[in-house]
């Protein structure tokens, strides 16, 4: 079985947390070749997604000027393979 490790953004948004559980739930069948290592993000420390994921990551917001080069670099220290965005407003920055 390989392993992928995936950023959720906006881990605080209904969006996210669904993500974040389809994900999970992947992860349960048996039959599934790929186990997902779940990052959440958000810029809040409350969001529920940081609790639900793996590991919770704080991030500047995605107004911030350096939000997309953080996140870059975010992707390139941790390997990630793939990225959900949790939110219509950040889809815009990250696209």
């Amino acid at each position: 079985m390989s392993s992928e490790i995936v950023l959720v953004t906006s881990a605080g948004s209904i969006i996210a947390q669904g993500i974040i559980k389809s994900l999970n739930l992947a992860n349960e069948e048996k039959d599934n070749p790929v186990k997902y290592q779940i990052i959440g993000a958000d810029m809040s420390p409350d969001a529920p997604g940081l609790y639900r994921a793996d590991d919770g990551i704080l991030v500047p917001p995605a107004s911030s000027a350096n939000y997309t080069d953080y996140l870059i670099e975010l992707c390139r220290q941790r390997e990630v393979k793939a990225i959900f965005v949790g939110s219509d407003d950040e889809l815009l920055t990250v696209a």
